[in-house]
């Protein structure tokens, strides 16, 4: 199974506004698009992945929507 069919068959569409609301944690989005951590910040560093939304002093989410548009743009 492929990063777009996992996303497809495990997220909201993209016509529903949850979607554009939902953070989820690094392990989700490693999970998703099939790398490492630490392969995740060395590409948000080199601007090559969707930044993520600082919760607090050490609480990062990724916005559910930046991610799968990032992954339909592989």
């Amino acid at each position: 199974m492929d990063i777009q069919q996992t996303l497809d068959q495990n997220t909201p569409s993209p016509a529903d506004s949850t979607d554009n609301r939902l953070l989820i944690p690094i392990e989700d989005v490693c999970h998703l698009v099939g790398l490492g951590k630490s392969q995740i910040y060395a590409m948000i560093r080199e601007g090559k992945f969707p930044q993520r939304v600082q919760l607090g002093l050490r609480c990062s989410r990724w916005r559910m929507a930046a991610i799968r548009a990032w992954v339909d743009g592989l």
